[in-house]
């Protein structure tokens, strides 16, 4: 399968997709968080993206405050 990324970093699906016979339980594109500071707006996360299958553990990690 060809991956094309158009106006994202990530793939449109995981690269061991094919070894994953049901669907994943999360399915989560594209998410981005952003928030107003006192002189503007901060991007804390642009365009995430992941899939977690039964019997997978993901972690997100990052500072406090940082958007998770």
């Amino acid at each position: 399968m060809a991956l094309a990324l158009v106006n994202s970093f990530a793939p449109p699906v995981r690269f061991d997709h094919d070894a994953h016979t049901e669907s994943p339980v999360i399915d989560a594109r594209n998410i981005g968080v952003n928030f107003k500071v006192e002189h503007g707006t901060v991007e804390a996360v642009k365009d995430i993206s992941f899939q977690l299958y039964r019997g997978e553990t993901i972690a997100i990690v990052g500072e406090s405050g940082s958007g998770k």
